[in-house]
């Protein structure tokens, strides 16, 4: 699919609104599917289900979730008609991708809150400056990544190195660094689908193309 570049922050914004509006039936059914599946985890621990197997079980579906949230509203915001039935079987590899950066994602974490820890230790208030600043940095120049994976069937390694190159631009960084602010402004305004959505509409306007 062939996707827009160079939008402002008001565009995405609206563009983000006018998804939500087309895809209100889609989201329903995608609640009510992820309900019904992490129903299972309460369920299973009312049964003697080890605890250890029910959190596995929920990062695997949360994965699964998101991959199928990606496609659902990719789809709509494209107008290429996957179905919904469609972007369950197509989620499947991408949420084991989705897994293994998540993992990934999660161990460059703790390397860097323990290397920051000690920076902030040692510097103070400038190390605790330097080690925010450089955090939100690599916040916002990987925060495509789970985009890349679900979209375009990348691998996690090939997910980074494409968020990378596509945050490379100063103007596409500062693009996305305001509107990840504004997301994180919008809870208290609005609900958790529509913030999902906002979270597609980046990527969706930003790239070149998920093909």
């Amino acid at each position: 699919m062939d996707l827009k570049e160079r939008q402002n922050i008001f565009r995405l914004l609206w563009e983000g609104l006018r998804l939500v509006n087309r895809s209100g039936s889609v989201l329903i059914v995608f609640m009510i599917v992820s309900v019904l599946l992490n129903a299972v985890g309460p369920i299973a621990l009312h049964f003697g289900v080890s605890n250890i197997l029910i959190q596995l079980y929920g990062m695997v579906i949360s994965s699964f979730l998101l991959v199928v949230l990606f496609r659902l509203l990719a789809a709509k915001a494209d107008n290429f008609g996957e179905s919904f039935s469609n972007s369950l079987s197509a989620a499947v590899i991408p949420a084991v991708y989705m897994i293994v950066l998540n993992l990934f994602l999660g161990l460059i974490s703790a390397a860097f809150f323990f290397v920051g820890g000690l920076v902030a230790y040692s510097l103070k208030t400038v190390g605790l400056i330097l080690v925010l600043l450089v955090g939100l940095f690599v916040f916002v120049r990987l925060c495509f990544a789970g985009a890349a994976v679900a979209l375009k069937d990348q691998g996690p390694i090939q997910a980074i190195i494409y968020s990378w190159q596509l945050t490379r631009h100063a103007g596409t960084f500062i693009r996305t660094f305001f509107m990840l602010l504004a997301m994180m402004l919008l809870p208290v305004l609005y609900i958790a689908a529509f913030l999902r959505t906002l979270y597609v509409v980046i990527p969706l306007y930003f790239a070149d193309s998920f093909n």
